[in-house]
């Protein structure tokens, strides 16, 4: 099970929308920016404009972190197209939360074909199960787009990393999580908190893999000029980019 320490970066976002609150996963990319993903926004209330957004930040258990004092709220957001069209948004914080350690932003798409990728979030653990109350991880095998299961016509291979399958998955309420790279040569059980590079943010799957697809994770090395530029735009400090 994973610990604060492991991921002190690691978000979760709620949106208030018209049905209540949703919940999404995000990624803290410097002292005052999360990155998450737009579907968060765009699925959850008509006009993808929430009426407010609290970010627990750095805690296993999400409703520990407003008492230990790492609960924000989001200020300023930009998002992209969406799923199939740039499923990526950021966040700004009320104000900065500065852990031990952060990820760090690709600089290429080097570390996209990692060939095990590792998953973070407070979703489903099963298709249609319980949401789990801790931080759960899962590790996943990357999926070539060459194969026929991340190249459908309605897919974008070339705007997403495709990783998991039958036996390992993200589900329901991982959306907007990050999809992490160890540094090469390490195993995912060896990266310290800041040794991880974003290189998928989740966007969408099947039944949670029941049938043996692979979920579809936003390639952040496509859209890094993008974010920044956003992130830029709502006076957010930059990320820290991968040597």
């Amino acid at each position: 099970m994973p610990d604060d320490a492991r991921y002190p970066w690691m978000t979760k976002v709620s949106p208030t929308v018209p049905r209540g609150v949703a919940m999404c996963g995000g990624t803290q990319v410097s002292p005052d920016v999360v990155v998450t993903a737009a579907h968060c926004f765009r699925e959850t209330s008509p006009d993808g404009r929430p009426s407010g957004i609290v970010l627990d930040i750095g805690t296993r258990d999400p409703a520990a972190a407003a008492g230990a004092g790492r609960q924000r709220t989001g200020t300023a957001y930009r998002y992209g197209g969406g799923v199939n069209r740039g499923d990526w948004a950021v966040i700004k914080l009320s104000e900065p939360y500065r852990p031990a350690a952060l990820p760090r932003f690709p600089a290429t798409g080097a570390l996209d074909a990692a060939p095990t990728l590792r998953a973070i979030g407070w979703g489903m653990t099963a298709y249609a199960g319980p949401m789990p109350k801790l931080l759960r991880r899962v590790d996943l095998p990357l999926v070539p787009d060459a194969d026929p299961r991340c190249g459908q016509a309605h897919d974008h291979p070339e705007q997403h990393i495709c990783a998991g399958g039958r036996e390992a998955q993200t589900c329901l309420g991982d959306s907007g999580g990050p999809l992490l790279a160890p540094p090469p040569g390490q195993r995912p059980d060896d990266a310290g908190p800041g040794d991880w590079t974003l290189v998928g943010i989740t966007s969408w799957g099947y039944r949670c893999g029941t049938g043996g697809d692979p979920a579809r994770f936003t390639q952040v090395s496509v859209y890094a000029d993008e974010i920044r530029a956003a992130i830029a735009a709502i006076g957010g400090q930059p990320p820290a980019t991968a040597p």
